[in-house]
């Protein structure tokens, strides 16, 4: 619920009071996956949904799923859905 919160692995295992290293081969064995991966795929499933659903302009969006840059998320954005957020929006893609 608080994933614009976090900005790094480092944040994240202070918070909980342990180790990177313990908090990702905790949270992989559970999970596939490291945490920040996890914060991605979260970060990036609610920016398609407000690129879908709303006509918040990418930098609102970018900024409010808790990146610092937008650079950075449409680098992300581009990584994960194969198309920036500005294509995906044009296409009315469902996820």
């Amino acid at each position: 619920t608080h994933y614009y919160e976090v900005s790094s692995s480092r944040e994240l295992a202070a918070r909980l009071g342990m180790s990177v290293r313990h908090l990702d081969a905790m949270f992989k064995e559970q999970y596939r996956m490291t945490p920040m991966q996890y914060l991605t795929e979260v970060r990036i499933g609610v920016a398609k949904k407000l690129l879908r659903e709303t006509d918040k302009d990418i930098a609102s969006i970018c900024f409010e799923i808790g990146y610092e840059s937008l650079a950075t998320f449409y680098r992300t954005f581009k990584s994960v859905a194969q198309m920036s957020p500005n294509q995906y929006r044009q296409r009315g893609e469902s996820g």
